[in-house]
């Protein structure tokens, strides 16, 4: 199966997840880079998730999912490890309109996880289409070490030197060139 690379808005969207242990923790670590507007469904939460619950004032509902739950939300992410419910609350999700990732049934869902590395403006999204997790995850820790340290700072200026110049031709040149004097000079011509 192929899945196809976006970056989705979340400003307006919210997002349930399902289930609180470990997995949960990965998944929910993953969007509150990107939107506070979650719910965690869960009997019960590891402290790790109780955490983010907290640093987010995340809405945490203290028990099982039930059908519908999912009316609403624009995502939803099934981590829950008793694997015949998890198929049947991503029935009811996809019932209720929300995209799903049942989280051990990836040929099943509607989006997965890349591995991600966020920082500022700059976004890397790496995904091997659930072939490999090991392999995307290595691939990221491997890209991290290239990108230039001054990225966000520079991403901060390139930002706001796009928003003053008309749009044209003559601001695609004067972009591309402080872009390539970026890295010509290492990260250091920011």
């Amino acid at each position: 199966m192929t899945y196809f690379p976006l970056f989705l808005n979340t400003n307006s969207r919210r997002v349930l997840i399902v289930g609180g242990g470990e997995v949960a923790l990965k998944k929910l670590h993953s969007i509150v880079q990107f939107t506070k507007q979650c719910t965690v469904i869960s009997p019960t939460v590891i402290e790790a998730v109780r955490d983010l619950i907290d640093s987010y004032s995340l809405e945490y509902l203290p028990r099982v999912y039930e059908r519908g739950d999912a009316s609403g939300f624009s995502l939803a992410v099934v981590a829950v490890s008793d694997l015949d419910r998890q198929k049947l609350i991503g029935e009811d999700v996809k019932k209720c309109g929300a995209l799903c990732c049942l989280v051990d049934f990836p040929h099943e869902s509607d989006f997965i996880f890349p591995a991600l590395i966020h920082d500022g403006e700059l976004t890397v999204a790496i995904s091997t289409n659930g072939a490999s997790c090991s392999f995307a995850k290595r691939l990221k820790e491997e890209i991290e070490k290239i990108i230039p340290k001054t990225s966000n700072l520079f991403l901060d200026n390139m930002k706001k030197v796009r928003i003053q110049l008309p749009k044209g031709k003559e601001r695609q040149e004067i972009l591309r060139k402080k872009v390539a004097d970026f890295f010509a000079s290492g990260g250091k011509n920011y």
